[in-house]
């Protein structure tokens, strides 16, 4: 006769002794959202880098943009997926903010009647060339993916790390990380973007 009690989402066998999970379900779902996810990061990675190429002016700043979801990647299979999760939600958000920002000022400013100096540097952005067809089209593609990874990565969080205590801990490291790596290309893209143009 085999006896089985149910231990925290376990089940106990009295043959082997070991407990047997019961959510071979979950183990599967987690299998499948990391492969979401690091589909999600290397389609992001290679449509900057695919704009990287098709926009030459800006180079070196798509392809800095494209080492975050190698980073994100990397943490998925090497560390805790709290790490990916959080990176998943806080990277495209904060590319999002910057994308939209410079148009942002620009509307604000006009209204007000021109740039105040200390913002001269976005200027920098509107004196650009236009972007080719294909760069609009890889933005469009950018936008959507950043949209779903977050959307994914927001989702996993909640089911799977939201009651943890350590959840303020893990976002601040990730914003301070996230807020880091962002600061230094927009100060180099500004000094980029002062020289080129």
């Amino acid at each position: 006769m085999k006896i089985l009690v149910g231990v925290a989402g376990s089940r106990i066998s009295e043959v082997a002794g070991r407990p047997v999970p019961q959510g071979r379900r979950l183990a599967k779902e987690v299998a499948v959202a990391r492969c979401r996810i690091a589909s999600l990061a290397l389609a992001l990675m290679m449509s900057f880098l695919l704009l990287a190429y098709f926009d030459p002016q800006l180079f070196f700043i798509h392809l800095y943009e494209a080492l975050i979801y190698l980073v994100i990647v990397a943490t998925l299979f090497c560390t805790d997926d709290r790490w990916s999760y959080m990176l998943g939600m806080l990277a495209p958000t904060v590319w999002l903010m910057l994308m939209l920002t410079p148009g942002a000022c620009a509307v604000l400013f006009f209204a007000m009647g021109g740039f105040p100096e200390i913002l001269r540097p976005l200027q920098l952005v509107f004196r650009l060339q236009r972007t080719s067809v294909p760069a609009t089209m890889l933005g469009t593609v950018i936008l959507i993916l950043s949209v779903s990874m977050f959307i994914f990565c927001a989702t996993r969080w909640r089911r799977e790390f939201a009651r943890q205590s350590n959840g303020w801990s893990t976002f601040l490291i990730c914003l301070s990380v996230v807020g880091i790596y962002f600061s230094a290309m927009v100060l180099w893209a500004l000094r980029y973007l002062a020289s080129v143009v």
